[in-house]
């Protein structure tokens, strides 16, 4: 499903709104009109998942570098272009300095206009992105993978994590229980459990690191690559570190 970009346009004369509106309108936005600013913040207060407010930068009850502000206030994200005049421009450069993504100056003509403004959008769909690759990129610092042979010793390890938990130690060639902080963490059942060919799971656990001198919370999950006759072959284990989750929801 296409979700359409949603873009308000804010201005106190009902013909510029209008105009606006029917310059845009091919491009397949969500669009919303406000008559003045202080309906345009009611608006973002209420739904703040706007992907671009183009608002006019003169306006009687709250003008457009207040609405901006207030706009990065409740949605930093959202992309705001200003509407002046020429006797306006230093305002449209404050505006600038203040956050908004672009202005353009009365009178605009229908080409400039579509290309601001999609060039706006894109910046938002680029910012967008750039998050999710961001969030992705810290759940990936946070989980690593190891390989265990079926004695339960280590035959690959994920470098990032045991430089976590492990700091320099050489992992490779010990056994899961051996390493440091294991038994105390009450992890040694676990790996029995798989070594015996069940999955294993234990969550908030609790884990000492002697070598870096550090607690953490981790989350530690054991999966047997069994044979046809249904004995391991090797073992998967899968360590995320919750410490950072952790104290945040406390």
């Amino acid at each position: 499903m296409i979700v359409k970009p949603k873009v308000l346009i804010v201005d106190d004369e009902e013909i510029v709104r209008t105009n606006i509106e029917r310059i845009l309108e091919p491009m397949s936005y969500q669009i919303q009109t406000a008559q003045n600013g202080r309906q345009a913040l009611d608006i973002v207060q209420k739904n703040s998942d706007f992907d671009l407010v183009l608002t006019d930068l003169i306006m009687e009850d709250i003008d457009g570098l207040r609405l901006l502000e207030e706009i990065k206030r409740i949605s930093p994200e959202t992309v705001v272009i200003i509407i002046t005049g020429y006797g306006s421009l230093s305002s449209a450069v404050q505006a600038m300095q203040k956050g908004a993504f672009d202005y353009i100056m009365k009178p605009c003509g229908k080409d400039e206009l579509i290309l601001r403004v999609k060039k706006g959008v894109q910046k938002r769909e680029t910012d967008i992105k750039m998050l999710e690759v961001n969030k992705m990129e810290t759940i990936l610092a946070n989980i690593g993978m190891f390989l265990l042979n079926s004695k339960g010793v280590v035959t690959t390890a994920n470098p990032a994590m045991s430089k976590k938990l492990w700091g320099d130690l050489h992992v490779l060639g010990q056994n899961f229980t051996d390493l440091p902080g294991i038994l105390q963490a009450n992890l040694v059942s676990c790996l029995k459990q798989a070594v015996s060919g069940e999955d294993a799971c234990k969550e908030d656990v609790k884990f000492y690191s002697p070598v870096n001198k550090k607690d953490f919370i981790l989350s530690c999950y054991l999966k047997p690559i069994v044979f046809k006759d249904g004995k391991p072959k090797s073992i998967m284990l899968i360590i995320e570190d919750l410490t950072r989750r952790t104290k945040i929801m406390q």
